[in-house]
């Protein structure tokens, strides 16, 4: 196993800069997420890694061996793709062991690649179909080694992708969103299934998704990447309690955290669309951020909760209430101008049930004024976290 390296990585597809002197280090035997929003780089990043995309600038190092300039074949490298790529003529045995063979066989072609391990001997066929049996154990497919992939379920072709790349035994792993085509319950099975693989083969493994809440239960750390560039690199806890911008912030978190334009004038006092009073210093404390500016106040849906109108510290309208079963969602719009701002709100089921919300109501919420968040309005940089 191996650590991996970029040293300012750039790509360019013509005049479009994809990635932008991309800094990164992976450690030895690291769970790594890259997230981002669909068209950030992410896929591009990991396909630059496996040697399926030419890196325009920088340098990608496996270990303390240089790999930019070398063929994919040759970088000890296993992928996993969101199609799962098997050979359809292929049984499951086969498609796990094709890679296997390639390693022990002379430079042929498939087929011929098939007759010359017909004719192999017995020792080697016998390390072959003990690895195979080994990879398919553990991924509980050793039923479905005789079937093809058409004859298999979403999450079965996954588990014989997976396998086909575990079966190398690789320096590292990297996974491009393979779990985006199966539903929901499975995608949640799967997950768990890869990070504990993971964690017992102990090889570094490099995952892409667009879905912030894979990377928050599987990542020992995360990359935030948007437009090309890295935003944050930390562990999930930290990405999520002190988020480096206004984007990080914004993009982790399900419902993602809420954000209002206001003002603290030259007393210290906040105010701002939807704020029903001034807050004074007295009630909290952002000594980051100064007095007589603006700056845009951020707050997680959770830490609002329904209050009498003497007591409440924001108001809004109810555009929406999701169900979702153990808790609420409430949508409201703030300030009913041109200029209005949607905010969410989580409470717990029984507390939503109390409230009776009905589409067009005037709501009233009291925030948490110790958990606040301030972001410079021009540059998104974090001013201040609790």
């Amino acid at each position: 196993m191996a650590p991996v390296r970029l040293r300012n990585v750039t790509k360019k597809f013509g005049q479009n800069v994809v990635l932008q002197d991309i800094e990164l280090e992976v450690n030895d035997r690291e769970f790594m997420v890259l997230v981002g929003p669909s068209g950030c780089g992410k896929s591009t990043l990991l396909r630059l890694i496996a040697g399926l995309e030419e890196v325009s600038d920088g340098s990608i190092y496996l270990g303390d061996r240089q790999i930019n300039h070398l063929p994919p074949k040759v970088r000890d490298i296993a992928m996993v793709f969101q199609s799962y790529a098997l050979y359809p003529h292929m049984t499951v045995y086969d498609n796990i062991a094709f890679g296997l063979r390639r390693q022990r066989s002379p430079k042929l072609s498939v087929f011929t690649r098939l007759a010359w391990f017909a004719a192999a001997n017995q020792k080697q066929r016998a390390e072959i179909d003990n690895r195979v049996q080994q990879v398919a154990e553990s991924l509980q497919i050793s039923h479905l080694l005789s079937r093809k992939p058409k004859e298999l379920s979403g999450g079965q072709k996954q588990r014989v992708a997976l396998g086909r790349a575990i079966a190398r035994n690789p320096q590292v792993f990297l996974m491009d969103e393979p779990l985006s085509n199966l539903d929901a319950q499975l995608r949640s099975d799967t997950r768990s299934q890869i990070v504990q693989l993971q964690k017992r083969l102990q090889v570094t493994t490099i995952y892409v998704t667009h879905d912030q809440v894979e990377a928050m239960t599987m990542g020992d750390r995360i990359v935030v990447l948007n437009k090309g560039d890295i935003q944050q690199v930390d562990t999930p806890l930290n990405i999520y309690r002190k988020p480096a911008n206004q984007f990080v912030a914004g993009f982790m978190g399900s419902p993602p955290m809420n954000f209002l334009p206001v003002f603290i004038d030259k007393d210290g006092n906040l105010s701002g669309e939807g704020i029903l009073r001034l807050i004074s210093p007295e009630q909290f404390s952002i000594p980051e951020i100064g007095c007589d500016r603006a700056f845009t106040l951020g707050f997680r849906p959770e830490d609002l909760q329904p209050a009498k109108a003497d007591y409440a510290d924001i108001v809004g309208t109810v555009e929406l209430v999701e169900a979702l079963g153990s808790e609420m969602i409430v949508l409201l719009r703030v300030n009913n101008g041109d200029d209005a701002v949607e905010i969410r709100a989580r409470v717990s089921a029984d507390v939503g049930l109390e409230q009776h919300w009905q589409i067009g109501d005037r709501s009233f919420w009291k925030l948490d004024l110790a958990k606040i968040y301030g972001f410079d309005p021009s540059s998104g940089k974090t001013l201040h976290f609790p």
